[in-house]
């Protein structure tokens, strides 16, 4: 579904989400996407029969998949996924793949659901719009964001680096600002690392921003590199209304 009619120009093109759906199938991510969906059962299993869950910036749909197959599996509940991009070709790419949840073009600032719809809010690695998110958050519902802590990806920074001056952007009022909208009920930081086979350094790579403005060449020069670990270095918080 598309509720977004307006002009949108993004660098989050095709080839981005493909490494994104590449590096999401090898499991990088499912300690976190563990953690999650544990806290869910946690304090959601008792309250609810049906649990509508939101991934607000959901891209091609592999975090909001890997969460509500776990959830489905391990929950009484009947679980309802919907994910929410202003990336038309995202949302194509996870309704393709992933036909189980709903799908829907739109824009944070101005989410296409009523209010009070849902128990659970996830937004990964993705701007925010905490306005909308308090207001489509049901009265027991909880919002998880995730977020890059200093170590995330470090080893594929270190090599940006090498080829291009500059410096991780990081934003160190993260945590104040969730909790300044909603009452952070937990927060967990979250560190490993995995094992990086020759495939997935070029998606990884093409996934980041960090790279954007790179030639070709110097792309392949990294690659020619020949990493062979990763660092995975995020903090998840839970909150309340």
């Amino acid at each position: 579904m598309n509720f977004f009619s307006g002009p949108h120009q993004s660098k989050y093109d095709k080839q981005l989400f493909e490494a994104r759906r590449l590096i999401g199938e090898t499991g990088i991510f499912d300690p976190v996407i563990e953690i999650i969906s544990a806290k869910i059962k946690q304090e959601l299993k008792k309250k609810h029969r049906e649990i509508n869950l939101l991934d607000a910036g959901c891209g091609e749909g592999s975090h909001l998949n890997s969460l509500q197959e776990k959830l489905v599996r391990s929950m009484p509940a009947d679980v309802r996924g919907v994910g929410l991009d202003i990336s038309k070709i995202g949302i194509q790419m996870a309704s393709k793949a992933h036909p189980k949840a709903v799908w829907c073009v739109g824009d944070l600032a101005n989410c296409p659901f009523a209010s009070g719809q849902f128990q659970v809010i996830l937004n990964f690695l993705s701007p925010s719009n905490y306005a909308e998110f308090q207001r489509m958050l049901a009265e027991e519902g909880m919002v998880v964001k995730v977020v890059p802590e200093g170590n995330y990806l470090k080893e594929i920074r270190e090599l940006l680096q090498e080829s291009k001056t500059g410096h991780r952007d990081s934003d160190g009022r993260t945590s104040e600002l969730f909790s300044r909208h909603f009452k952070q009920v937990y927060a967990e930081q979250v560190q490993y690392r995995c094992a990086l086979y020759p495939f997935m350094i070029s998606p990884l790579l093409q996934m980041t921003p960090l790279s954007w403005g790179f030639t070709q060449q110097q792309m392949r020069e990294i690659v020619q590199r020949g990493l062979k670990e990763i660092t995975v270095d995020l903090k998840i918080l839970f909150g309340r209304k």
